[in-house]
């Protein structure tokens, strides 16, 4: 089934735009849905390199093969870009330790599902649905798996469903002068992934040293995927 989200040469596209899908990237995304390695520590996919180098295309492109292969649900969260709220949308506040990130992840899964950009009144509206979703996630005791629990609940589809989180500019995530750090984020993450036998994880981080870190430090096994270059058929 993994397979046939290579055959068909539409599908290599992120938003029209056609990339190459290097092989090798694509045989780490097919160990990690096999779920390779030890049953207890599921094989972390992940890409680590410099800013503008394509890792957010990368995990757009592991979400698309994710869908394609399993028709399950991919949910793209980032501590950057249009999710960055001052580093963390629970509460607005900084976030200082695990249960902080967990709760500031779990608004952002569910910020995915009420957003709508092109609505004229979105942004006066955003403080309101962010407050609304704090105190959804503030009643979760364990926030990331209840949080997918209702993500399942709210798309109508079998608690069965597979799903992808691929979380973006984790590096971004903690308050600079937090003990919290992207190493112990990551094996958060991948701690959360080993628990349930229908989650998947794509993240992607700054610099080689952080993944390194939790792969020496944690013991962690990892899938460390090449970032693919785009290439554009009709030129800038």
């Amino acid at each position: 089934m993994v397979n046939k989200a290579m055959t068909n040469s539409e599908e290599r596209t992120i938003y029209g735009v056609p990339y190459d899908n290097r092989q090798s990237a694509f045989s780490q995304f097919e160990a990690h849905m096999r779920r390779d390695g030890s049953p207890d520590r599921v094989n972390l996919l992940c890409s680590a390199a410099y800013r503008g180098s394509g890792k957010t295309i990368l995990l757009q492109i592991n979400m698309k093969w994710f869908v394609n292969a399993t028709r399950g649900i991919a949910i793209y969260v980032t501590f950057n870009d249009d999710q960055y709220g001052g580093r963390g949308f629970w509460r607005s506040q900084y976030i200082l330790n695990e249960l902080g990130f967990e709760r500031a992840l779990a608004v952002r899964m569910l910020h995915r599902l009420v957003e709508d950009n092109e609505n004229s009144n979105y942004d006066s509206m955003l403080r309101k649905f962010d407050a609304t979703l704090s105190d959804i996630v503030d009643s979760f005791s364990r926030p990331i798996p209840q949080t997918v629990e209702l993500v399942r609940r709210v798309l109508g589809v079998p608690e069965s469903t597979k799903v992808m989180l691929a979380v973006d500019e984790i590096a971004n995530a903690p308050k600079d002068e937090a003990p919290l750090t992207p190493e112990m984020i990551l094996q958060l993450l991948a701690g959360r992934m080993d628990e349930d036998s229908t989650l998947y994880l794509a993240v992607a981080a700054y610099g080689a040293f952080v993944v390194q870190k939790l792969c020496t430090n944690f013991n962690w096994p990892i899938l460390l995927q090449c970032l693919p270059p785009l290439y554009f058929a009709e030129g800038f």
